[in-house]
């Protein structure tokens, strides 16, 4: 035998060409096939599902820092005015630093659209939607829809008391023309586009018969003004000491107004 023989042997009885245990898919004993790839597609959508994780978390805390900036702004607007308010006061109310808060916020201004512009984004919306429901002959009578209007008007007040009232400030001061152009122009024509539907759903409600005629942009003002007074001479009364059963008694006299302005509403303009 010569001494090629056992070679040439083992050869055939071995791998072979080392990469032939690729070419075949051969898998190492104990190991079901494709168990590679399914572990290493798990880890990848581990890990993709960890960054997602962790961008959402950073999302939060970004979101919650800027809520936090808005409502010192709020407070510091409020109690200082806009005019004199600064970036600083707004840094040391909100428990930050000034580089913080125009990370977020570029200026004065931009916070101040901020603070605002939600709160007419909420009064546009409940606006809309009564417009919407009136088109679609969804109220039984006037009175459904004066009751509709005034708690979705009332709700925008409950939902962000303080924002509200600075809107209330910028619009009998004039102080929205103090912001740049741009922002000041944005707010004003939010604001006159909801008075326009506001007064077209006055329009609907004596073309469709729920209201007596009469001149809508008056009955509009009328309703907006008296809702407005309720709220500011409710909140001169109560003080807002800050008191839970004051505070408690305070919002329940509100309501027993709104419910009496409600009713004068029905008698004066609900057609029988």
């Amino acid at each position: 035998m010569s001494e090629e023989g056992p070679v040439e042997s083992k050869k055939q009885a071995g791998s072979g060409s080392p990469l032939q245990g690729v070419w075949n898919h051969e898998v190492p004993a104990g190991e079901v096939p494709g168990d590679r790839n399914t572990r290493g597609k798990a880890s990848t959508n581990r890990k993709h599902v960890h960054r997602s994780a962790i961008r959402q978390r950073k999302e939060r805390d970004r979101n919650r820092r800027r809520n936090e900036i808005v409502r010192a702004a709020t407070r510091v607007f409020l109690s200082r005015g806009y005019l004199d308010a600064t970036m600083e006061d707004i840094a040391l109310e909100a428990g930050m630093s000034k580089i913080t808060i125009y990370r977020y916020f570029g200026s004065k201004d931009s916070l101040c659209y901020a603070v605002l512009v939600p709160v007419v984004d909420a009064l546009t919306e409940h606006v809309e939607a009564i417009e919407k429901n009136l088109l679609a002959e969804k109220y039984s009578g006037g009175a459904d829809l004066i009751r509709d209007f005034l708690d979705r008007e009332h709700r925008a007040y409950r939902d962000s008391p303080d924002s509200f009232r600075l809107i209330q400030f910028f619009q009998q001061s004039g102080l929205v023309w103090n912001l740049t152009e741009e922002l000041g122009a944005s707010l004003n024509e939010k604001g006159k586009h909801n008075f326009r539907v506001a007064r077209r759903i006055f329009q609907l409600a004596v073309e469709q018969g729920l209201f007596k005629p009469g001149d809508v942009q008056v009955m509009h003002d009328v309703f907006y003004g008296a809702h407005l007074g309720i709220i500011q001479i409710s909140e001169i009364k109560s003080h807002r000491t800050g008191v839970r059963s004051e505070q408690e008694a305070a919002e329940a006299q509100l309501l027993n107004r709104l419910n009496m302005l409600e009713e004068m509403f029905i008698q004066a303009w609900v057609a029988q």
